[in-house]
């Protein structure tokens, strides 16, 4: 695959401390900024999962709980 001339080249950005405490303490908050040219796609991806998987998953379970109280009934 050969590069786009259109395309001019990014630098590789790297996760600072101050990003990477952000993201630890609020990922939902900071994720956005991995959005700008030069993160990887891989590093976007799994800090998506980490800001947003626990909250999918606890969506989930509430919905299955409800579903199965309502129809205990």
């Amino acid at each position: 695959m050969t590069a786009d001339p259109s395309q001019p080249e990014v630098e590789p950005r790297y996760v600072s401390g101050p990003l990477m405490v952000g993201l630890v303490s609020l990922p939902a908050v900071f994720v956005w900024l991995l959005f700008r040219r030069g993160y990887s796609r891989s590093l976007r991806r799994i800090v998506l999962i980490y800001a947003f998987g626990p909250s999918l998953i606890a969506l989930i379970l509430i919905i299955a709980l409800a579903l199965l109280s309502s129809a205990l009934r």
